[in-house]
C-alpha cells in the first residue's frame, strides 16, 4: 500500500499584524493588511495594499523572519514603502517572494500620465543584513502596450530570475482580454529587470477575447507557467459566460522563449456552469496545477449552493503524454451559497491549501469570516486529494475574509484575513494574518536491502546506492543520506572507503591490506527529520588472504633485520624465515610478530599459559596491536589431529599501548577427559 503512518500536527502558531518599530500594534482602519500574502523558506511577507503612509491608500508591505524573537516566532524584520509611491497607488495588493528576491505590485499607479497603468517594485535582501531589503528595480508595461486601468500587477508570480506581471484589464486587443508580461533579472545588465516577452493565448475562435481578463492570477516552477483567464467563454457545444481557463507555456530552458503548450478548463465536467470563475487563482508544482473555481455552484442532492466554489487537482501525462488531466475536484466539507471555496489557492508538493474567505459559518450565519480547507496528496486512497483540516481562527468575526489570500511554502503556511478587526486599537477592516505550521508527514521507508558488494586491491572502487532503496509516500520529500558503520559509529577517516552523502555513493581504492570487510548502514532521513536505516551490508575486499599476509610478515622483517641479512637466502631457516628462530628462545619468528616480542632478544618462557575451569580451559596470550586481524585464531582439539574453530570465545582483557591481552576459551560440545588447545598465526 502507499498509505503509511501520518504524523498529524496543525497547531496555529502566530497571528501577526503589522507593528511599528517600537514593537506595538499599527493596525490602521481600512488598511486591508492580508490583501496578499506570501512565504519562502524562513521569510514571509504580508500586503497592506490600502495602509495609509504619508498618502492615504498608497500601502505597504510587512517582511517578517521565523526565529526572530524566540523559537518559532515570526518576527516583523521590516516594512516597506518606496519614497515615490502616491496616493491611491495600493503597494501591496500583490506580492511575490522567492529566497532573496521579492516582487511588490502597486497596480493602481500612474505611470507616465496614464492613470492605473500600474507598475511592480523588485527587492533583494542586503548580502550583509538579512532583515534589510534594498530596491534594485521598478518595471512596468511598454510604452506601447500601456492603457489606463491595466492594473499591471494585479497578479505575480517569481521563480529563480524570471518574474511573471499579470495585466488581467489591457486591451489585448479587446477591452480587459488581458496579457501577462515576462521579465528576466539580469536582461538589461546585473539586477536590470529587463522585459523579455509578452504572453497571449495562441489565436483562434474565442480566445483573446473582451472581458476574458487573462493574467488574473499567474504560477511559475521553472520552465514551465500557468495562466489564469477566469472571465474565458464556454462556445460550444452550448455558449456561456465566464467558464473560465487556464493556459500552460513552456520555454526548452532558462534563456529560451515561451510558447503555449496546453489549455485546462471543465468546460464539459458534471456541475460547470457560466461564471464558474474557473482561474480566479491557481499554483503549480512539479507535474501538478491546483485551480480554484470560485464561482462555481455546488450541488448536494436537490440543493444548489450558488458560487459556493470548488478547485481542481490536474496532472500532467494523465490520459496521454503532456495532457494535463483532471485528477481530482475538491470541494468544501459543508458548502454554503457564496462560500468562494476557490478564491485562493496555494500548492506545495503534496498539500493544497484552498480558502473561501466568504464562508458562512455555524455562530454566524452572515458572517463571511472564512476557513481555508487543507488537502493532501494519497490521503483517503491512491491518487486521492483528501481534506485534512479545516483552519479558522478562534473568534474568527463577520466579514473578517480569512483565506481571501494564502501562502504555501512545504510545511508553512501563511493565511489572510484582510478585514480582521481584532486589534489593539479595533481599527474596523485593518486585516491581521495567520502562520501555522503542518506536519503531515510520512517516514521514509526501506524499500529493497542493499546487496552486499566485494572491491579488488588497487583498482577505483564506486558504488551509488542503488535507486529506489529507499521510499517516501510524501511526494517531492528530499531525503539525505549518511552512511555508518553497522555499530553506528563513523566510518574512520582514514579508511581506503569514504561515503558522499550528496550523491549517495561510496568511492576508494584499496590495497593488498586492506583484507577486513566493512560491515555498514545506510540512513535516510526526510526534511521533518524522520529517518529508516537500511540492512546491515558489507563490502570486502577480495584479496589473497597468503599474499595479504606474506605482505605484512615482509614489513615485520624489514623492522627487524639489515637489508644485508635478509639479501643472503643461507640465512633464510636460521635467521629471518617464518619458521625461524634467531634468538633460540621458544618462540619462531611467525610467534614473535604474532606477540609483538623481538625476534633479536631471548624472550622468557610463560608469555602464554593455560587457566582451567571445568569445563572451560582457556589460553591467555598477548596479541600485538600491529599484528594484522583474522590472522591469528585459538583452535582446540579432542585427538591432535582434527582442530576446530567453533565453541571458542575471546575477550580482551587488557589493553596496552603495543599490545593486548587476550583469552580465549574453548567450550567444547561434549565433555571430554581430556582436551588440547593450540593458537594458530598466519593464513
Amino acid at each position: 500500500s502507499l498509505i503509511t503512518t501520518v504524523i498529524v500536527q496543525h497547531p496555529f502558531m502566530k497571528k501577526l499584524l503589522p507593528l511599528t518599530l517600537a514593537g506595538t500594534d499599527a493596525s490602521q482602519t481600512g488598511a486591508r493588511y492580508g490583501a496578499d500574502v506570501n512565504i519562502s523558506g524562513d521569510t514571509l511577507v504580508v500586503g497592506s495594499e490600502l495602509r495609509d503612509g504619508t498618502l492615504v491608500d498608497s500601502g505597504t508591505v510587512h517582511v517578517y523572519e521565523r526565529q526572530s524573537g524566540g523559537i518559532e516566532n515570526w518576527g516583523q524584520a521590516a516594512r516597506l514603502a518606496p519614497a515615490d509611491l502616491a496616493a491611491d497607488d495600493s503597494f501591496g495588493g500583490a506580492v511575490a517572494l522567492d529566497g532573496d528576491f521579492l516582487a511588490v505590485a502597486a497596480d493602481r499607479q500612474t505611470v507616465s500620465g496614464v492613470a492605473g497603468a500600474g507598475v511592480v517594485y523588485i527587492f533583494q535582501r542586503d548580502a550583509l543584513d538579512r532583515n534589510a531589503w534594498n530596491q534594485v528595480a521598478k518595471v512596468s508595461e511598454p510604452a506601447g502596450e500601456r492603457n489606463a486601468q491595466d492594473n499591471f500587477g494585479e497578479a505575480l508570480a517569481l521563480h529563480g530570475t524570471t518574474l511573471l506581471v499579470g495585466a488581467p484589464y489591457a486591451n489585448q486587443p479587446l477591452a480587459d482580454s488581458g496579457a501577462v508580461f515576462v521579465f528576466e533579472k539580469d536582461k538589461d545588465g546585473v539586477n536590470a529587470w529587463g522585459f523579455t516577452q509578452k504572453l497571449l493565448p495562441t489565436a483562434g475562435v474565442g480566445e483573446r477575447a473582451a472581458l476574458d481578463q487573462f493574467g488574473f492570477s499567474v504560477a511559475i516552477k521553472g520552465n514551465l507557467l500557468a495562466v489564469g483567464a477566469y472571465g474565458v467563454d464556454r462556445i460550444t457545444p452550448v455558449p456561456g459566460a465566464d467558464f473560465g481557463a487556464v493556459y500552460l507555456f513552456e520555454r526548452p530552458n532558462p534563456a529560451g522563449t515561451w510558447a503555449q503548450s496546453a489549455k485546462v478548463q471543465i468546460f464539459n465536467e458534471p456541475g460547470a456552469s457560466a461564471s464558474d470563475l474557473f482561474g480566479c487563482e491557481l499554483d503549480l508544482s512539479g507535474n501538478t496545477l491546483a485551480v480554484g473555481a470560485c464561482g462555481y455552484d455546488r450541488v448536494v442532492g436537490a440543493v444548489t449552493h450558488l458560487r459556493a466554489g470548488a478547485a481542481f487537482v490536474f496532472e500532467r501525462n494523465q490520459g496521454g503524454n503532456n495532457n494535463w488531466g483532471l485528477s481530482k475536484p475538491l470541494f468544501a466539507p459543508e458548502p454554503a451559497a457564496e462560500d468562494r471555496f476557490g478564491h485562493s489557492v496555494v500548492l506545495a508538493r503534496d498539500l493544497v491549501l484552498v480558502g473561501a474567505p466568504k464562508q458562512i459559518n455555524s455562530t454566524h450565519p452572515l458572517s463571511k469570516a472564512g476557513y481555508a480547507g487543507v488537502f493532501r496528496r494519497q490521503q483517503g486512497g491512491a491518487g486521492n486529494w483528501g481534506l485534512l483540516e479545516v483552519l479558522q481562527p478562534a473568534g474568527a468575526g463577520q466579514n473578517d475574509l480569512f483565506g481571501f489570500n494564502c501562502g504555501l511554502d512545504r510545511f508553512s503556511a501563511v493565511i489572510g484575513a484582510n478585514l480582521d478587526k481584532i486589534n489593539v486599537s479595533n481599527a474596523v477592516g485593518a486585516g491581521a494574518s495567520y502562520v501555522y505550521e503542518f506536519k503531515f508527514n510520512n517516514a521514509p521507508a526501506l524499500a529493497q536491502p542493499i546487496p552486499n558488494q566485494a572491491a579488488k586491491p588497487d583498482v577505483a572502487f564506486l558504488f551509488p546506492v542503488p535507486a529506489g532503496t529507499f521510499s517516501d509516500a510524501d511526494d517531492g520529500d528530499v531525503l539525505t543520506y549518511q552512511a555508518t558503520l553497522a555499530d553506528g559509529s563513523a566510518i574512520p577517516a582514514g579508511s581506503w572507503l569514504q561515503f558522499n552523502p550528496a550523491t549517495a555513493t561510496f568511492s576508494g581504492t584499496p590495497t593488498l591490506t586492506n583484507y577486513h570487510p566493512l560491515s555498514l548502514i545506510i540512513k535516510a532521513t526526510d526534511e521533518q527529520g524522520l529517518t529508516v536505516g537500511s540492512n546491515v551490508f558489507t563490502i570486502s575486499v577480495d584479496v589473497d588472504r597468503g599474499r595479504t599476509f606474506g605482505l605484512a610478515f615482509e614489513k615485520w622483517q624489514q623492522a627487524h633485520f639489515t637489508p644485508a641479512v635478509l639479501a643472503n637466502p643461507a640465512l633464510e631457516s636460521t635467521t629471518f624465515g617464518s619458521n625461524a628462530n634467531p634468538d633460540r628462545d621458544l618462540y619462531s619468528n611467525l610467534l614473535e610478530m604474532a606477540l609483538g616480542l623481538d625476534p633479536n632478544a631471548t624472550n622468557p618462557p610463560g608469555l602464554i599459559t593455560l587457566e582451567v575451569n571445568a569445563p572451560l580451559i582457556t589460553l591467555v596470550y598477548p596479541l600485538a596491536n600491529d599484528f594484522p586481524a583474522g590472522f591469528s585464531r585459538v583452535e582446540w582439539s579432542l585427538d591432535l589431529t582434527t582442530w576446530r574453530e567453533i565453541n571458542v570465545s575471546t575477550t580482551v582483557r587488557t589493553q596496552l599501548a603495543n599490545y593486548r591481552m587476550l583469552a580465549s576459551s574453548a567450550f567444547p560440545p561434549t565433555p571430554s577427559g581430556r582436551i588440547y588447545l593450540r593458537l594458530r598465526v598466519g593464513p
